[in-house]
């Protein structure tokens, strides 16, 4: 697995030290994502494909397709452990998107089901390299519910001022952040579950790639 940290940019140098440097028989982009159409915490999102129209990094707009019999097989096993899985566009951005009115917006512009903020920068050094590559997500918040907070204020120390001052005029919001927590802790048990049977069945999934 290959920890490339929160946003785009933190995985396009991740993603260019790391693959540039060793081959690899496929490479996976996985985590939490936000949904942008209607389904539970914890569903498991296979990507069929991936789109970000501004990277921020040195890449162009992305718009690509994840490895045919990786995603499939992939959606598989996930429908095999949640019947309400989704396979469909991830769209990656280049902030942490909080507001439902904004998840509807993105939605409706780019069709996609899921959001993230590195999929697409990583599968496309991927695809440069010629390695296979999929995503494989789970849900930690839903289309129609706002974060608590900005965290976006939070992912750089020169704006963490503006993070706690945040709090402080709103501290209710730390009302909210357990539940987060939960939704955060359903999601992760449903992607432990999914990858203890995908390395279980890597063996013949690969075998049908060749």
């Amino acid at each position: 697995m290959l920890q490339s940290g929160i946003g785009p940019q933190q995985a396009y140098h991740a993603s260019q030290a790391v693959l540039a440097v060793d081959s690899w028989d496929l490479v996976v982009s996985s985590g939490f994502a936000g949904a942008l159409v209607p389904c539970a915490i914890g569903t498991i999102v296979v990507g069929y494909d991936v789109l970000m129209e501004d990277t921020g990094t040195q890449l162009d707009s992305i718009s690509l397709s994840c490895d045919e019999r990786y995603r499939d097989c992939s959606f598989q096993i996930a429908y095999s452990l949640d019947g309400a899985s989704q396979l469909g566009r991830i769209v990656t951005w280049p902030r942490i998107v909080g507001q439902s009115s904004e998840k509807r917006r993105i939605a409706s512009h780019t069709k996609a089901v899921a959001i993230d903020m590195e999929s697409a920068v990583l599968g496309r050094i991927a695809q440069n390299h010629g390695f296979p590559f999929i995503v494989v997500r789970t849900i930690s918040d839903l289309v129609d519910e706002d974060l608590p907070l900005d965290f976006n204020l939070f992912l750089r120390p020169n704006r963490w001022v503006e993070g706690i001052t945040q709090v402080i005029q709103s501290p209710g919001s730390l009302l909210k952040l357990p539940r987060l927590r939960r939704q955060m802790l359903v999601a992760s048990a449903q992607l432990t579950k999914f990858f203890l049977k995908f390395f279980d069945d890597l063996e013949s999934v690969a075998g049908r790639q060749a």
